[in-house]
């Protein structure tokens, strides 16, 4: 049975393991960070609208400015991008975490800071699908794309625990110096990462232009939108986002708030979450490459949306776990074979300006998720369970459609 294990012969692949490690670093850090600044803005304002800028500054930025950089990540080497980033972004929260938040000025430069983080991020987590691309064989790759979700959610199981306990034994800002360090060991992990480049990379590095910048920039886009699976996954990702994952970090801290007991039973939640999407990504992990994935996916967003609803049905703290683990099982199919299928469907040529693009398209329902949740809140037009209900009813009808 050992021999026959897919996730124990992907250890075996040359450099998997510092890619992985590197890749859990980075996400610890990030998601004790991102938890901190969302508990921090609520605990301090009690405003669900500067909750949605924070979520804002983390989103935006990418959104807008990755598609124009990304170019890089197809012109030199991907690991050398990746350790430039990280750098750059754990100088950023070093210099957070002494800065003081005491007028408004201080909170511009603080959510200025934020957004520079954001905008260059994209480089690293569509770096890192280039390098499972390289690493990985075919029949690899959904068992790749497992244990990636895996590091991921295993690092948002770890991140609310590691930011509980430096809330309580030190301050906030702390989780700013934490990550800071995460991202210095993962660049140096990512740096002795071994990789094919494809020969015309070096050649395109001397022929540069301005005028050749904007046309990658328009083949990404061509590519993208021109292709139906490209685009169909594109449009769900964007209304799931917009209706689900946009507007449950809003909703999340209200609901602890009101309904159970507060900064604990929010780092429950999202210990439960995530423990459902590791549960579930280990399971897929070990199963055959799978044929049908498009319809898996359709399926899995379908399924997250239904239990959203169920949120405003219940009152009881044991029954918003469980809620919370279901959608977190239920949602892994989703982030794994669509990242699969992009993985086979884009050309090498143009993996980095294409995943980034990709990915800033889908996320953009993302800060506008948080905006709505926001607004529905500050207006009381609706209880916020009740939100839920209403928000998951609507997501699972459009993809439906």
């Amino acid at each position: 049975m050992k021999k026959n294990n897919p996730m124990l012969k992907v250890f075996k692949i040359n450099d998997m393991s510092k890619f992985l490690l590197g890749a859990s670093l980075t996400s610890i850090g990030q998601s004790a960070m991102s938890l901190t600044l969302i508990w921090f803005i609520y605990n301090q304002t009690k405003s669900p609208f500067l909750i949605a800028i924070s979520l804002i500054t983390l989103e935006l930025p990418s959104i807008i400015v990755a598609p124009l950089i990304a170019f890089v990540l197809d012109r030199y080497s991907v690991v050398k991008v990746i350790y430039l980033t990280n750098l750059l972004r754990a100088i950023l929260f070093v210099y957070l975490f002494f800065a003081n938040l005491t007028t408004v000025n201080s909170y511009v430069i603080f959510f200025t800071i934020l957004g520079i983080s954001s905008a260059v991020l994209p480089l690293s987590k569509s770096g890192e699908n280039i390098i499972i691309t390289e690493l990985t064989p075919k029949e690899y790759l959904v068992t790749v794309n497992s244990l990636m979700n895996i590091q991921i959610d295993f690092s948002l199981v770890i991140g609310p625990v590691l930011a509980l306990g430096l809330i309580n034994l030190f301050s906030e800002k702390v989780a700013y110096l934490v990550n800071a360090f995460f991202l210095i060991l993962s660049a140096h992990l990512y740096l002795q990462i071994k990789i094919k480049y494809q020969e015309n990379k070096k050649n395109k590095q001397a022929i540069f232009s301005f005028k050749r910048w904007v046309l990658e920039i328009k083949k990404g886009l061509s590519f993208t939108l021109k292709n139906k699976q490209m685009r169909a996954l594109i449009i769900i990702f964007f209304l799931w986002n917009l209706l689900l994952w946009g507007t449950l970090p809003v909703l999340s801290p209200i609901i602890s708030e009101t309904y159970l007991s507060g900064l604990i039973s929010y780092s429950i939640m999202s210990v439960l979450l995530s423990g459902g999407i590791v549960c579930s990504s280990f399971l897929i992990g070990l199963l055959p490459f799978k044929n049908n994935m498009m319809t898996l996916v359709f399926l899995s967003i379908c399924l997250n949306s239904i239990l959203y609803c169920c949120i405003g049905l219940i009152n009881h703290i044991s029954m918003f776990g469980l809620i919370f683990f279901l959608m977190g099982l239920v949602s892994a199919p989703a982030l794994i074979y669509s990242r699969t299928i992009f993985q086979l469907v884009i050309p090498k040529e143009q993996q980095g300006s294409v995943f980034t693009l990709m990915g800033s398209l889908s996320a953009a329902g993302y800060p506008l998720g948080a905006i709505i949740a926001a607004n529905f809140i500050s207006w009381d037009m609706i209880e916020v369970k009740y939100l839920c209900t209403v928000l998951g009813g609507e997501s699972y009808y459009l993809v439906y459609l």
